[in-house]
């Protein structure tokens, strides 16, 4: 009977070890799947919106920026490249300056795309016609 002891002892410590590990398993909280793109994208902490232009303003003048953005796993901009401005020379240093202010939820990733900021005033700001 003594000659089973090792036996009975191996496979009592082989079975402890195999319930420990699927306990283990149980007891560590399921990964979140991660963001998309898009939800990231959609779910800025911090988006100040840019300061409208005094001489775009004086001028009545209206317009948007697309630029393509870079965010980096922290989920800061670091990096803006502007690619289409409406009209041209009136809106992107501004855009682009908001856009570096820009912070998203960190993605744990590297993102790059495209974002449209538009420049608009709004109707109760307009200055009257008279006094262009």
């Amino acid at each position: 009977m003594a000659a089973k002891w090792p036996q009975i002892f191996a496979a009592t410590v082989a079975l402890i070890a195999t319930a420990n590990h699927a306990m283990a398993d149980t007891d560590t909280p399921p990964t979140p799947p991660a963001l998309s793109d898009k939800e990231i994208l959609d779910t800025a902490v911090n988006k100040p919106g840019p300061k409208y232009p005094d001489a775009a303003y004086e001028a009545d003048i209206e317009g948007y920026v697309v630029m393509e953005i870079v965010i980096a796993p922290d989920g800061q901009v670091t990096s803006v490249k502007v690619i289409k401005a409406e009209p041209p020379g009136w809106f992107e240093d501004a855009a682009v300056t908001a856009v570096k202010q820009w912070r998203y939820r960190p993605p744990g990733r590297v993102i790059v795309a495209k974002v449209h900021v538009d420049f608009e005033i709004p109707p109760e700001l307009k200055l009257p016609a008279d006094s262009l």
